[in-house]
């Protein structure tokens, strides 16, 4: 939920009668750079404190707040200095809300109001990174708001050489709960905001986030989710007790009338038996029985990876049903929940550390700084050695490295600050000393006791190709095998497939963010490009690419949560039994291609470097047969 992609545009969306709501198109100056709005602050169960109130009540208007829009541009629209919003569905990506007057009080039905929303937040947020000296970008950010985007909202950024530097939020409406958007959430317009200057200060031209599932892209996701909480926790109202580590509580909370997908910096999933306590952290413990289903899982850093976050719960939800149902285990919203409960502890305990200032003033702006001079010395990523560089333990690292720089921090936040990280896991880490740790797994799991190719999976059905290629925005052309062909995942001479390696974890420690690198030394066995593989390594000089795991467990993890006797959850210590769900789609695949005059029977391997953030570099060869 809220991702980074594209959004096209349907016509026929538009309607005459809204169109005549929308903003002439030619503008002029007109008003002030001020104007009258109407808000919730920042979301309509937060402004009633009701926890039961739905998006369908009668009574969202009664939870409106006056506000003054500033910074803007005085011809009648919602354009600023920091912001301009616009309108997808309504107005065609024109300008909707227009009043030579600046006057933006909207009732909640009107389209409207969540563009006044969209820029209130918007502005005040952007207002307070160029206050504090880290808003790398000074181009307004384009937020569509009613953008065509069902149930979701993101951020993306061009660098194109025609369009460089263009940033736009896509705020979309719900169609699970008609005439719900997701702009009168604001912490959601917040996250993607914040999206804008993560990315931007890494970097203006480089994306942070190189793989579906690295970990670049958790921290990415974790640090939106942060500063979309520390930056609403002013807005909270005490009398109400809300829990501030409750992420998106409203459209992730309410849209979905069936589940809640709400997420947390909380130091253990909502199916913990200690929830929202979570008094066993950092314990992990399988559920005594599966007529008993409790059990404790910490966000703890390794172990703590890829545990889902507390999406769809329900009561007698369990670890063990969260295990065996959640097929996201590696997604990146759920791995950044542990860095994000991370954060959250930090800023917590610098604001306790300082009782005598405006804590919520003070812990804020600088857990945002130093986040954000963190991520400015994040290293860079390269296609000739290494596509994903940033790792959770270095940005950790980068945050105990640059708190002296910021003003106000002092000896014992410093102290706060290591211990913090330290009982995430993220500071003075578990780590795998030696490249002993790798081996060649079974290539089995809980869904395929045997395979014919071991410790290699492999996807060559063309009907599952090209939907995946299609899906991933490539060439399904390339697939020629057909269903007449054998498919017997296999590698035949000619076909096109996917194909993932069973590393196995000896050692007691978890591997965490695994990156795999993957060389093919013979030419009838091609590594497909960087058309196909997003991590092909174009200047590496070899027939190489790169992809990363998620994790990979250690034998300690195993053995807490898969007793001998009794119930359990029914993990190994490799990557096929970690994640049992990684051949669902192609994002931790890689693609090649053999040779249609390779010979039968052939004996060849793939070299297969794995590089863990918390460990040594291993190599191992895994043999196949070419069938």
């Amino acid at each position: 939920m809220f991702g980074v992609v594209g959004c096209g545009k349907t016509e026929s969306n538009s309607s005459p009668l809204s169109n005549k709501l929308c903003a002439p198109t030619t503008l002029s100056k007109v008003a002030a750079d001020t104007g009258p709005a109407l808000v919730f602050m920042p979301d309509p169960l937060a402004a009633s404190g009701n926890l039961s109130l739905l998006p369908t009540s009668m009574q969202l208007d009664s939870y409106r707040k006056p506000v003054t829009l500033t910074h803007l541009s005085g011809e009648g629209v919602l354009k600023g200095t920091y912001i301009t919003v616009l309108n997808s569905l309504q107005c065609d990506d024109g300008f909707g809300a227009y009043d030579p007057k600046n006057q933006f009080q909207y009732t909640h039905d009107d389209f409207r109001f969540q563009e006044a929303m969209a820029y209130y937040f918007g502005d005040i947020y952007q207002t307070s990174l160029d206050t504090m000296g880290y808003l790398a970008s000074k181009k307004p950010v384009n937020i569509v708001a009613h953008c065509e985007m069902d149930d979701n909202a993101f951020f993306t950024r061009s660098n194109k050489s025609d369009v460089p530097g263009i940033e736009l939020v896509c705020l979309g409406d719900s169609v699970k709960t008609p005439g719900a958007s997701y702009a009168d959430d604001a912490i959601v317009t917040i996250h993607e905001l914040e999206h804008a200057t993560t990315v931007d200060s890494y970097s203006l031209n480089q994306n942070m986030n190189q793989f579906w599932y690295d970990e670049a892209g958790a921290l990415n996701e974790a640090i939106s989710d942060f500063m979309g909480l520390i930056f609403t926790d002013a807005y909270l109202y005490p009398e109400f007790n809300l829990d501030p580590r409750v992420f998106s509580r409203w459209a992730l909370g309410t849209f979905d009338r069936k589940a809640s997908h709400v997420r947390g910096a909380h130091k253990c999933p909502s199916y913990d038996s200690n929830f929202p306590d979570c008094n066993q952290f950092p314990t992990f413990s399988p559920p005594h029985s599966l007529k008993a289903p409790t059990g404790t899982i910490s966000y703890v850093y390794p172990d703590g990876l890829g545990w889902p976050y507390p999406g769809n719960s329900k009561e007698g939800y369990s670890v063990l049903d969260a295990y065996q149902r959640f097929p996201s285990q590696e997604e990146i919203h759920n791995a950044g929940i542990l860095a994000l409960g991370a954060l959250w502890d930090v800023y917590d305990a610098i604001k306790k550390n300082h009782p005598n200032e405006s804590e919520s003033d003070f812990a804020n702006r600088a857990m945002s700084q130093l986040v954000l001079e963190s991520v400015k010395h994040l290293p860079s990523a390269n296609s000739a050695t290494n596509h994903s560089p940033v790792t959770l333990i270095g940005f950790a690292s980068n945050l105990i490295t640059y708190a002296n720089q910021i003003k106000g921090i002092n000896s014992k936040d410093l102290s706060l600050i290591q211990e913090t990280l330290k009982a995430r896991g993220l500071s003075n880490p578990a780590t795998l000393p030696s490249e002993d740790w790798m081996d060649i797994g079974t290539g089995t799991n809980i869904f395929f006791s045997n395979t014919p190719t071991p410790g290699i999976h492999v996807v060559d059905d063309p009907e599952v190709l090209q939907k995946w290629l299609m899906n991933m925005g490539g060439n399904p052309d390339i697939v020629t095998q057909n269903l007449d062909s054998e498919i017997n995942s296999r590698l035949d001479p000619g076909e096109v497939a996917v194909i993932w390696f069973d590393i196995q974890n000896n050692l007691e420690t978890t591997a965490g963010g695994v990156l795999v690198s993957v060389t093919s030394k013979d030419p009838d066995l091609r590594v497909l490009d960087g058309l196909t593989n997003i991590g092909y390594m174009t200047l590496s000089g070899l027939n190489q690419t790169q992809v990363m795991y998620g994790k990979i467990n250690g034998t300690a993890i195993v053995s807490v949560l898969s007793p001998v006797e009794g119930g359990g959850v029914p993990v190994g210590n490799s990557y096929f039994k970690t994640n049992p769900f990684f051949n669902q789609n192609w994002r931790t695949g890689i693609w090649v291609k053999v040779s249609p005059n390779a010979a039968h029977g052939k004996k060849t391997e793939l070299e297969v470097r794995a590089t863990p953030a918390n460990g040594i570099t291993a190599v191992r060869n895994f043999p196949i047969t070419i069938y």
